[in-house]
């Protein structure tokens, strides 16, 4: 900044807030040189540069001003303070400071980029190209630029292209053109009275807005376009931030100028799917459920889905929170019997990983668990590829010293003779002989071990054979032949011709074969089974209604599977529903005590979970030591944070019955002022559907639901105070003490009277903020007589009589 102008400014300092706005332009002129008379006087306007001489005085002093036209050569119109001042020319190389910009046709820095009804010289300080600067009947100021079809904002209308102010006259500088407001009072241009001026220094202003001593101590939250977001204007009026001052800022087209936005409709029939979500100013799919044909409305994006929690799904299913679709399950902890969520598939499934599979693998095709995919997964084997089960071998390469069984897949000696040096494989094993022809000298024999051998004692033969003679026989006596058969002459078991070959027995002449008995009546009250002698039957003819079991020869209910229809025939020979989980569908269990297939018998059966023993289903849980440190919701028998309200506190002090979490609200009726939003918090309005009909209105740029936002929406000769969106009688809103009576003081933030005692029989007798204790009529409240201090929380202090956090 130029030496010459910061001099200028500070010799201004004590003078420029002399009056919040001057009667005339002499009456404010600022003094330039205090330099005493005797030594220093001036007689003529050519002693002061940029300024003019007060011959009465002798002092050279600043020259008023309302536009640069006001001001001489060399100077500029300073319209914040209104006075001339020194001011380079831009053109020379004087650089403009911050927010400013250099007019080419005058050489002086003006600030740019301001909003409707900013005072300009030049097109170019206004901002967007097209906006103009327009001279109007008590001033030139800054107009956007408009379309008749357009529209322009409230208080304002289209002519020649641009937004102009309907009476003609642009906005601060008229509303408060005729009101001189007392000492620590400024004129509020919106109402067009006085109220008391904010102090900079400690900035009392509601956020977004501060306090701009520019305006002699008015809360705004903008004076231009410099002070919003980017792609905001300034709507210089009320001095807030808006998405939009015209129609032909939006993309659409259409600009909501009551609330400064881009919308694309204002009213259902503007839409075609008949649905205009008037908060958002979009047309959407629908609002509520009762818009979606099928399924339900989803708030967080205004399209329907079929579901937005269990509630809306049949029976056994869950609602995907990421599709809104109703599914088996959205997690592992919707499967039972051991199972897993498939998340692309949204079904339970016997795997959707390797490592649910324990030492196998999981096919991403069947989502069912195999041994292997490839020899990789088989540990120094092979996989087989029609079976996907690991093997030792797959062909005789794989085996350094043998062949590949083609059968079992495991490395044997031999398959075949051929692979046999002796020319024998048996068992797949190479051995000597086969039978005595493999010996090869004739008196050799083939013993059961597959040994050639001769003999000279018995343990030389085989089993059951005797050597006699070096030659290896059959029998000595009738008792080393079976018992079918006697010891002949050539030591040799023989068949039988007479009863007296069998001892203890009978001979069956057409057979040969000694037998315990022949015939069922060699057996009295049993049946005689020429094998095994008498027993209890020898078919299952002699079972009434059952089987008869070869192997014992007695009567059971069942020998097979086919006996029993429909069930299974089990080791004790007993019909059963089921003997094993391969006898059970879907993954299920054999309860052998209760005879029925069922999802668990066990807990172990269930992981995670327990087994309900009443319906032998597996269950997340069923009391709350089943959830650790969390609590059963026995009635879906999941694991949850809460399962009421009772069990919440603090901040979250509400279960939300869909996801058993404790939350700040789970429905609108939660929230004591405002809604709940999607994050399960109060939140508040965001259109006036959100508010009760006692405060109807909502303050989008607080979300505040007030009841009023004009005079117009109050009745019985209320008024509205705005500073609080409430409907109340003229002598309550106030700008000074003085305008609230005896024993009355006036809070100049929210315009509102209240008794100074602290004594009340409502909270309108209380300070804001602050409540009625009806019982005892006294306000309760930081800063409040009798207890003007020991009413904060720890970490808080009482400031301006609201507590605060000391942080």
């Amino acid at each position: 900044m130029p030496a010459s102008r910061l001099f200028f400014l500070l010799a201004l300092g004590v003078c420029a807030c002399a009056s919040s706005k001057p009667s005339a332009p002499e009456a404010t002129d600022a003094v330039v040189s205090t330099r005493d008379a005797s030594t220093f006087a001036c007689v003529s306007d050519d002693l002061c540069p940029g300024a003019r001489c007060d011959v009465a005085s002798g002092r050279c002093v600043a020259r008023s001003c309302e536009a640069q036209a006001d001001c001489p050569d060399g100077t500029r119109c300073n319209v914040t303070l209104q006075v001339c001042e020194p001011a380079g020319d831009c053109r020379t190389g004087d650089a403009c400071p911050e927010g400013e910009t250099c007019v080419p046709e005058s050489g002086l820095c003006q600030p740019f980029g301001k909003g409707p009804c900013a005072p300009c010289t030049v097109d170019a300080e206004c901002g967007v190209p097209g906006d103009v600067c327009r001279v109007m009947t008590d001033g030139q100021y800054c107009a956007p630029k408009c379309a008749p079809e357009q529209g322009c904002a409230t208080g304002f209308d289209c002519a020649d292209g641009a937004c102009v102010p309907s009476d003609g006259k642009c906005g601060p500088r008229a509303a408060c053109a005729e009101i001189d407001c007392p000492p620590l009072e400024v004129c509020e241009p919106v109402r067009g009275r006085c109220v008391a001026a904010c102090d900079p220094l400690m900035d009392t202003c509601p956020p977004p807005s501060r306090c701009r001593p520019e305006l002699g101590g008015l809360c705004r939250q903008c004076l231009g376009d410099p002070d919003c977001l980017e792609g905001q204007r300034c709507e210089t009026v009320r001095g807030l931030c808006v998405g939009c001052l015209s129609n032909n800022e939006c993309e659409s087209g259409r600009c909501d100028l009551a609330r400064g936005r881009c919308v694309t409709c204002t009213a259902d029939a503007e839409c075609p799917s008949g649905h205009c979500d008037l908060g958002l100013g979009l047309c959407v799919d629908c609002i509520a459920d009762g818009d979606c044909e099928q399924g339900v409305c989803l708030a967080r994006d205004h399209r329907c889905v079929e579901c937005r929690g269990r509630a809306q799904c049949a029976a056994g299913a869950v609602c995907d929170p990421m599709s809104n679709a109703c599914v088996e399950c959205a997690g592992d902890g919707d499967c039972l019997g051991g199972r897993f969520c498939d998340p692309t598939l949204g079904r339970c499934v016997e795997c959707a990983a390797d490592e649910h599979c324990g030492g196998g693998v999981c096919d991403s095709g069947m989502m069912t668990c195999i041994g292997c995919r490839a020899d990789a997964d088989c540990e120094g084997g092979r996989c087989e590829p029609t079976t996907s089960v690991c093997v030792v071998c797959l062909v005789d390469a794989d085996c350094p010293e043998g062949r590949c069984h083609p059968v079992e897949r495991t490395c044997v000696p031999c398959v075949e003779d051929a692979h046999c040096a002796s020319g024998v494989c048996e068992g797949n094993a190479c051995v000597s002989c086969r039978v005595d022809a493999d010996c090869g000298d004739g008196a050799s024999t083939c013993s059961a071990e597959h040994l050639c051998i001769g003999c000279s004692v018995d343990a030389d033969c085989g089993a059951g054979l005797r050597c006699r003679d070096r030659v290896c026989i059959e029998c000595v006596v009738d008792g080393d032949c079976p018992m079918d058969r006697f010891c002949g002459a050539q030591g040799q078991c023989a068949e039988c011709t007479l009863d007296l070959h069998c001892a203890g027995g009978r001979c069956d002449v057409a057979s040969g074969r000694c037998a315990p008995c022949l015939v069922d009546a060699h057996c009295p009250g049993s049946h005689c089974d020429p094998q095994s002698g008498c027993v209890e039957c020898a078919v299952d003819a002699h079972c009434e209604g059952g089987r008869c079991l070869a192997a014992d020869h007695r009567c059971v209910a069942c020998v097979v599977d086919g006996d029993c229809p429909g069930g299974r025939c089990g080791a004790d020979h007993v019909c059963h529903r089921c003997t094993g989980p391969l006898d059970c569908p879907n993954g299920q269990r054999c309860d052998r005590e209760r005879d029925r297939c069922v999802d668990c018998v066990t807990n172990d059966h269930c992981a995670p979970g327990v087994c309900d023993p009443n319906s032998q289903t597996c269950v997340r849980c069923r009391v709350d030591a089943d959830c650790g440190a969390q609590r059963c919701d026995v009635v879906n028998n999941r694991c949850v944070d809460c399962t009421n309200s009772a069990q919440c506190n603090g901040a979250t002090p509400v279960c939300d019955p869909g996801g058993g979490q404790c939350v700040a609200c789970a429905n609108d009726n939660d929230c004591a002022d405002g809604v709940c939003g999607i994050n399960h918090t109060c939140v508040g309005c965001e259109n006036d559907q959100d508010c009760p009909a006692q405060r109807p209105f909502c303050q989008a740029l607080f979300q505040l639901c007030t009841q009023c936002r004009a005079d117009g929406d109050c009745q019985n000769g209320q008024l509205c105070n705005e500073a609080i969106g409430r409907c109340v009688a003229p002598a309550d809103i106030c700008r000074a003490n003085a305008d609230c009576g005896v024993g009355r003081r006036c809070d100049v933030f929210q315009s509102r009277c209240y008794r100074e005692d602290g004594v009340c029989d409502t909270d309108g007798d209380c300070r804001p903020n602050h409540t009625c204790n009806r019982l005892i009529r006294v306000c309760e409240g930081c800063g409040v007589i009798p207890l003007p201090f020991l009413v904060c929380p720890d970490g808080q202090l009482c400031f301006l009589n609201l507590c605060t956090p000391l942080n």
